[in-house]
């Protein structure tokens, strides 16, 4: 008995150790993208102020 709820703690555990790193992981890809958006825009801006 105590090892099923042993177990059963273990697995909640590890889902939200997984759902933590995936969510972590998805909010870096997030800002990953902002930056590279801001990357484009300013290199816009850069060559449209080059011309």
């Amino acid at each position: 008995m105590l090892a099923l709820i042993g177990l059963s703690l273990f697995r909640v555990a590890l889902a939200r150790l997984a759902f933590r790193l995936l969510f972590s992981w998805s909010m870096a890809g997030e800002a990953v993208s902002v930056v590279e958006a801001s990357r484009g825009v300013t290199a816009v801006f850069v060559g449209l102020d080059g011309v």
